[in-house]
């Protein structure tokens, strides 16, 4: 049996000491966050974790989803500089079936008549909603209400990345959405456009698609609020440093238009 000097023992045991600190701080870095950690500090703060198997960050008690509807999620989340893989599909309301692709010019799904009842993407109420089955979302995420956009808002700040320039070619437009309280969380939601309908010179349905427009430039995300037959609202973002939910659009049109999705967890 090999014996020690009492100051090697010493010096071997501070050595074991430092080396067992080292990596129970490895295994806690490398640790992922669950939402099933439903303990009350991990309720309250803003932080990153896993949902369903997704990436997501909550904000101010919200899980939302941290990449566009339609995105590989393997992607990094919220990357220095996006291109088109950051853009996710475009989505008439109501419909789960998408119009196209993140980089489509033109539908390649459409329904030129899109107009379905008002509780298509949610059966419950804006304080209490209820997933329906035309939902878009993946298993655990839905379409946000109003009220979900507006405690978002509320709960960040806002930092432009890319160039904000409408072309059809601009993929690199994406706004930000930074926690108040910890700026190392944040969302990133890219500057898609929206694929439009000819109402213009049509008043009334059925509609053809005119493709993409305001690429770069501005988005509209789909709430999965509709009242009175076509009003609907959406989370509109520009350039600017205020963000909105528009008013509301009762125009025949509106339901007809294709726009993003940002779901949120159920």
């Amino acid at each position: 049996m090999i014996t020690y000097k009492a100051p090697f023992r010493k010096i071997l045991c501070t050595k074991l000491s430092i080396l067992l600190g080292l990596l129970i701080s490895i295994f806690a870095c490398n640790k992922k966050e669950d939402a099933s950690d439903t303990s009350t500090a991990n309720k309250k703060r803003d932080r990153y974790l896993i949902h369903k198997n997704i990436p997501a960050a909550q904000i101010d008690g919200l899980i939302w989803m941290r990449h566009n509807l339609g995105v590989d999620t393997k992607l990094e989340p919220n990357p220095k500089k996006i291109d088109s893989k950051w853009h996710g599909n475009y989505y008439q309301w109501g419909q789960k079936k998408p119009s196209g692709n993140g980089v489509a010019n033109k539908a390649t799904f459409f329904n030129p008549s899109n107009n379905p009842p008002n509780n298509t993407w949610n059966a419950g109420t804006e304080e209490k909603p209820i997933k329906t089955s035309s939902d878009p979302c993946p298993d655990g995420y839905r379409i946000p209400t109003v009220l979900e956009f507006e405690r978002l808002i509320k709960a960040t700040k806002t930092v432009n990345l890319g160039t904000f320039k409408s072309l059809n070619s601009n993929f690199g437009a994406a706004k930000l959405f930074v926690s108040k309280t910890d700026k190392q969380i944040y969302l990133t939601f890219p500057i898609q456009g929206f694929l439009k309908v000819n109402h213009q010179e049509v008043n009334e349905p059925p509609y053809t698609d005119r493709g993409v427009t305001s690429r770069g430039y501005a988005s509209y995300y789909f709430s999965s609020f509709s009242s009175d037959s076509h009003f609907i609202r959406e989370l509109f973002i520009n350039q600017g440093t205020t963000l909105s939910i528009t008013p509301g659009d009762r125009k025949n049109y509106a339901k007809a238009n294709s726009s993003t999705i940002r779901c949120i967890a159920e």
